[in-house]
Formats: C-alpha cells, structure tokens, sequence
C-alpha cells in the first residue's frame, strides 16, 4: 500500500533478487525494475537501518533499497571504486516501501549525527582518490557518486523534501564507527540541485576538485568505450555521421542546463577528433555549471588534483581544515595514495591503456578548445592555470 494509513510497522515488502538487467551500470539512474525478485516478507522500515542495507533510488510511489550480504557494505571502496555498481552487483534482496513511509521513517531518525560534505568534480579529475583518502582516515563514510542524489527523477515531488529524507537514511549511524564526516562524490550537470539540497541540509559543506582540463577530457575520451551510453552513441555516429552528429548536438543542447551556443555546434561538427572533443564539452558544461557556483557562493572553494599529487599533506591539512575534521586524519588519509583508486573498476587504468590513441591533443584540437572556452564564456584551465577560489598550492 502506497497511501498513508496503511500500516507502518509492516510497510516495507523484501523480495529476493532472481535476476537483474541495467542497460549502464554506470550512467544511467537507479531504477528498481533493474530487479527481478520474489516476495519473502513484510516488515517494519527500521529493516534498512542495516548495514548491509542501502538506498537505491525513489519514485512518487515508492523507496527502494538494496541489500547485500552479511558484512558487506557498498559504500567502502573495496567492493568498487563507484557506488551504483557495487549496489547493484552484491544486491541479494530488495526492499520496497511507500513514499510516505520513507519520509516518515526519516523523520524519525532526523539529521545526521555528523557532518555533511558533498565533493562536487570535473569528470576524470581524480575525485575517486580525493574520497578514498576520506576514507582512509576511518572516520568518515563515503559515497562515490550515488545515484539516488544525481539521477533524480521525481517529477511532480517535493525535491527538497526527497533530498532530506535521502541524505537522513544514507547519513544513518554505522555499527563499531565513529563516523565524523559521510562525504558524496556528486558530478554537479546542473546548479539547481544546489538549491534544493541546501535548503533541505543547510549546514552541508561543498568544495570542487578540478584538474587540467584537457587531461580530464583525455582521460574520459580514454574510458569511453567502457561505457555502455558511450558505445551506443558511437555506433550511430559511425553508421550516419554528421546528420547524427548535427541531431546529437541539438539534443545536447535542449538538454543541457547551461547555454551552448550554435558558434560551438560549428566546432563541434568540423572537428577531426570527435570522442575527444565530445569529452571536452561535457567537461566544459560541468566547469561552467561550477564556475558560477563558486562566483555566486563564497563558502564553495576548489582543489586543484595537480596540488594533491605534489604537497598531499599540506592540501589535505587544508582540506580537512575546512571541513572541520581533526589534523589527526590527514597521516592515515595520505594511506589511499598508495593504493590504485580505480582497481577493478570499469573505468580503471586498464582501459585508458587501451584507448592510448584518444589522448593525443595536437594543435588543431587544442585551437578548437580554446574557441569553444570562448564562446561558452569559462576559463581554459590548461598549463598550470588555477581557479580563483582555489585554497589548495
């Protein structure tokens, strides 16, 4: 039953995964008819308190939640560098219950019992190694990019609403931790969401990791054929060429929640390195999203990942400083350095190694990036450039 006045003490149904499908374990949203189960039983919603229990994504009608194995819980990088994937692998039951349910049972446990950060990125720019050396310190839970926060899809709902009700049950205590800090990873495509969520937690911190733009559209044009959304656009590329590429762009551009002008379609179609300068613009709609948060928002400063790789304990001791996590956590956090972020990931370095030809930037190309910058109005952060709110050296 999905309206209020059923029973809450026996509202939420757990099923057990008999099979399961997604398209992209790796893009696309969470949506519960990823599995297929069976009916075990009823029972009240504390059941996802769990945890080996974790949230995995909402309609106006029901919150489903997923449940792995005894001891296994996904948010630790060793069962996967990004938490869509490793939810969606270990998942052994789900558990459904109604929307109302969930609100309420959130209302119940009330704010987080620490604080808040959300880690807001350019795409390849070393965001997974900045959490991991979160959780390295043993103090803090991590989410590398959540799909219940990024891929919201609650037409005609109360966003504010589902963001609190979301960050409560995923910023639920931990069994033998004491947790100082439950960090997201989140990609910002559009700034709206920073609203919302602000509203819903205003003592949330944000900071925004960046990286030499051109080595994170190299790095993502290296991993693109690892993805499957990837794949299929350059399937269609290859049968029906510029036509496509002209309808992508313009898809593209409806879509896209900053302006992209028709002066960049024109690059964009004449262009000789197209996976290339496909990544470049979707690293450019995220810079220019995040640009004008950090000019509008003083409290949002950036990271550079090039500072992090150089001084790692003097950027971290800043990190953490503005944060408010304690100097003590910055020796055990510099422990991820010595680890592969990505190992076993779909995206780790085994495919970029594969895919050496997309990280060649010659002159024409890096012309066409420079003229795109331009014309979106963002600045080209190549050869050691810097942001200007940037409190990492």
């Amino acid at each position: 039953c999905h309206k209020p006045g059923c029973s809450y003490a026996s509202c939420a149904q757990i099923l057990d995964v008999k099979l399961r499908y997604a398209v992209d374990k790796l893009t696309l949203p969470n949506r519960q008819e990823e599995f297929f189960g069976f009916h075990q039983e009823f029972v009240h919603p504390k059941y996802v308190l769990r945890n080996e229990v974790s949230f995995y994504c909402a309609d106006n009608k029901y919150a489903t939640f997923v449940e792995a194995p005894a001891g296994i819980q996904v948010w630790q990088s060793q069962h996967g560098s990004f938490h869509k994937p490793a939810q969606f692998h270990t998942a052994i039951r789900y558990i459904r219950m109604p929307t109302w349910a969930f609100n309420k049972l959130a209302d119940d446990i009330g704010e987080p019992p620490a604080k808040v950060i959300i880690i807001e990125f350019l795409p390849r720019s070393g965001s997974t190694l900045l959490c991991q050396m979160f959780e390295s310190t043993g103090k803090c839970v991590v989410f590398s990019e959540p799909s219940c926060l990024s891929g919201v899809e609650q037409k005609g709902q109360d966003l504010v609403r589902y963001y609190r009700s979301c960050l409560r049950l995923m910023c639920k205590a931990v069994d033998d931790m004491n947790v100082h800090a439950y960090v997201f990873k989140m990609a910002p495509w559009k700034a709206e969401y920073r609203i919302d969520i602000v509203e819903a937690m205003p003592n949330i911190k944000f900071l925004f990791l960046y990286r030499d733009i051109l080595k994170c559209s190299a790095s993502l044009a290296s991993i693109s054929n690892a993805v499957t959304s990837f794949k299929m656009i350059f399937l269609l590329e290859s049968i029906f060429g510029k036509p496509f590429r002209r309808m992508l762009f313009k898809w593209f551009q409806k879509n896209a929640t900053v302006d992209v002008s028709d002066a960049v379609m024109q690059i964009y179609l004449m262009t000789s390195n197209i996976r290339l300068f496909q990544a470049f613009l979707l690293e450019s709609v995220v810079l220019k999203v995040c640009y004008g948060i950090c000019e509008k928002d003083n409290n949002t400063p950036s990271v550079k990942y090039e500072h992090i790789l150089a001084n790692p304990s003097s950027c971290l001791s800043t990190i953490f400083a503005f944060c408010g996590l304690s100097q003590d956590f910055v020796e055990p956090a510099l422990r991820a350095l010595k680890k592969d972020s990505q190992a076993n990931s779909l995206i780790g370095k085994d495919q970029i190694n594969k895919n050496k030809p997309f990280l060649q930037v010659d002159a024409q190309l890096e012309d066409e990036m420079a003229r795109t910058a331009k014309a979106m109005n963002i600045p080209l952060l190549t050869n050691g450039k810097v942001m200007f709110n940037t409190i990492t050296r």
